[in-house]
This record gives C-alpha cells, structure tokens and sequence, in this order.
C-alpha cells in the first residue's frame, strides 16, 4: 500500500510539474508578443521587433529556467517549513 501510494505522489508530481512549465510557457509568450508589439509601433521590422524583444527578455528559455528554480526553492522552503512546525509542536504542544 505504501509503494501504490508513493507512485501516486510521484504521478500527481509529474502533472503538477507538466501544468505548471505549461502555464509558465504561456506566460513567457505572452510577455513576447507584449515587447515585440511594442517595438513593431515604434517602426521596427517584424524580424527585428522579434529580435530585440527576444534580448529584452534576455532569452525565454534562460528566463523559465529562473522562474522554475525559484517555484522550487520556494516550494522546499514551504516543505521546511511545515516539517519544522510539525516537530516544534510535537516537542511542545499547545496546552489547552
């Protein structure tokens, strides 16, 4: 029972983590065409509003990279975060 329930964890993981890049890929699109408009008004080509709002981003891969980390870490420090809750707790209990 303990093994079908850690697979599920891991299952429900992996769509969790599917969903979110998903969503952060749009999010990064959607802040592209934002800049490459922006530079397509100011008179630039279609190509070179691209370009330039592609180094604006400063890369969209190297961008989602960064964001993902930080999701995780920040996902870790909440995990600590409640581990270290649950033992003061347990060490301490609350009396009533």
């Amino acid at each position: 029972m303990r093994r079908l329930r850690a697979l599920l964890l891991r299952l429900a993981g992996l769509s969790r983590k599917d969903r979110r890049e998903r969503e952060l890929a749009a999010e990064m699109e959607s802040h592209l065409q934002m800049h490459i408009e922006d530079n397509l008004r100011t008179g630039m080509s279609a190509p070179e509003a691209r370009r330039q709002a592609l180094i604006k981003l400063g890369g969209v891969e190297q961008a989602k990279e960064l964001i993902a980390n930080a999701a995780d870490c920040l996902s870790w420090k909440l995990v600590a975060g409640r581990a270290l809750g649950a033992r003061m707790l347990r060490k301490n209990p609350a009396s009533q």
